[in-house]
């Protein structure tokens, strides 16, 4: 099974399309099918901070943009989509990193560093100012999503305004570094062909369906094929961006089995670049972390045919001294279970 969902610009995996048109949140069968179970670094990601925040984020919240939905559900399907000023600046990078891979796949000129600043600004400070209240957010936060610090803690105004600044000028020296990067010079050698730009890419892996979404994958003339995953703070796992490319190698056929392929990590945060040749002993190290990652996903289906959970309390609830649970964007549906825990 292989499916290229091709995308201009900005991640929408197969599974976010799929959940945005089907049905409610129930345990049991719901009204119509559940999006197939799927597996993805970000998933995974997710389950290993949290059973609870896994199972809202993808069982709870389902449903939730449905005008007959539960309070808790449309509650869960809001919070899903709270963020955070580093996650938004994260995605605001990437999107000008998709558009100048796709000005030198068109043969057009690059975006100019004041082009790339004007977007960011833009998209950082709609999401920054939006209010709690805001009509956008309560219609569609997927479309207009709010800072959990807003949602949580009502930011001021004027603290908005200086975290805006903030990240505006960490901004500036994230578009320096990625106009700088080596990836564009790869892309630029003659013969050179881009093969992806931020797609989706669903392929079975060890009989498990897997999403992977590389943010660029470039085909070099001297029969050689890089996969790039962009960072602009986290720190990056080169072992992800490795599963990547075999997901890679896996989509596009036996005839790109046998290419070199190597794996990048930039990270634009610092103007530096990890690498590694994609070998099968690393490829077999990251497909056996993700058969014990999806098998732990499925002891929580009560159903796995349907993808359908088992009930909400048989995930468990992480709270830990560092107070992560106060951090979470789901703390408002869990609340009342953290105040009877410290009680205890």
């Amino acid at each position: 099974m292989t499916t290229l969902a091709r995308n201009s610009v900005g991640r929408r995996s197969p599974h976010t399309v799929a959940e945005a048109n089907s049905g409610g949140r129930s345990s049991s069968a719901p009204r119509t099918p559940r999006p197939a179970f799927s597996w993805s670094y970000s998933r995974a990601a997710l389950l290993d901070r949290c059973e609870r925040l896994y199972y809202e984020h993808y069982y709870g919240s389902h449903g939730g943009w449905a005008a007959d939905a539960s309070p808790s559900t449309r509650l869960a399907f809001r919070l899903k989509h709270l963020t955070s000023p580093n996650a938004e600046l994260g995605r605001a990078v990437h999107r000008r990193a998709s558009e100048i891979a796709l000005a030198i796949r068109d043969g057009a000129p690059l975006p100019s560093a004041a082009a790339l600043h004007a977007k960011t600004f833009s998209e950082l400070e709609s999401v920054i100012m939006r209010g709690p209240n805001a009509p956008e957010w309560l219609s569609s936060p997927t479309r207009a999503p709010v800072l959990h610090e807003v949602f949580y803690g009502g930011m001021s105004f004027t603290r908005r305004r200086t975290l805006l600044a903030e990240m505006t000028a960490r901004a500036t020296v994230l578009h320096a570094a990625l106009l700088a990067s080596p990836v564009w010079h790869a892309a630029s050698t003659p013969g050179a062909a881009i093969l992806f730009i931020d797609e989706p890419i669903l392929v079975s892996m060890n009989g498990i369906s897997t999403i992977a979404t590389p943010d660029l994958v470039l085909r070099l003339p001297n029969d050689r094929m890089i996969v790039i995953d962009w960072k602009t703070g986290a720190t990056g796992d080169l072992s992800q961006v490795i599963l990547y490319a075999h997901a890679v190698q896996t989509a596009l056929g036996q005839g790109f089995a046998a290419i070199r392929c190597e794996a990048w990590l930039v990270h634009l945060d610092r103007a530096s670049l990890e690498a590694a040749t994609v070998t099968s002993a690393r490829v077999e190290a990251g497909l056996a972390a993700q058969r014990a990652s999806a098998a732990r996903m499925y002891e929580l289906l009560d159903d796995p045919a349907y993808n359908v959970p088992r009930p909400r309390a048989a995930f468990r609830q992480a709270t830990d001294p560092n107070q992560a649970c106060r951090r979470c964007k789901m703390l408002a549906l869990c609340s009342r279970e953290l105040v009877s825990a410290e009680a205890a």
